[in-house]
């Protein structure tokens, strides 16, 4: 449902460890289901929530790299990996956004000069920090709506 098959290892954010989850993880999970219910989280909202959380790390598994030309030589711009396809897709299906639109915002800057808009393309450093930028955006905004939440 949420694409997390591959457990913790197979997530940059969460360190890619390889330990498996542990009776604390579980009843942490089980608290944390809990008071959700106590602040008022119908089970949709609980199941938006992880699926919310679940689009973050799958957004930190989209990797980059140098656009190869006809020559077999690399320029600076930035694309996606073939690799990370699958884990742009199910972000965007997550958090019900557009694939194309949110790659072109990764890899490209949209600049303003003289009333002309400009897509500058991005470089991989670039790129990745776009990736954790959005990334950091949608889980404060979930942190946000959870304290408003509880302060209701």
């Amino acid at each position: 449902k949420f694409g997390l098959e591959g457990g913790i290892a197979s997530f940059r954010y969460l360190g890619n460890r390889a330990t498996l989850k542990s009776r604390r993880d579980a009843s942490a999970f089980v608290e944390t289901m809990a008071c959700l219910d106590q602040i008022g989280v119908s089970e949709e909202g609980k199941n938006e929530v992880l699926g919310i959380i679940a689009a973050v790390l799958h957004l930190g598994n989209i990797d980059f790299e140098l656009v190869k030309t006809e020559g077999g030589n690399s320029n600076e711009n930035a694309r996606m990996t073939d690799s990370s396809a699958e884990s742009l897709r199910m972000a965007c299906f997550l958090l019900g956004l557009e694939e194309s639109k949110v790659s072109e915002a990764m890899l490209t800057k949209l600049l303003t000069i003289g009333g002309k808009t400009i897509h500058k393309p991005q470089d991989v450093a670039q790129a990745s920090d776009k990736r954790d930028a959005f990334a950091k955006l949608v889980y404060s905004s979930l942190f946000l709506w959870m304290v408003n939440k509880i302060n209701a």
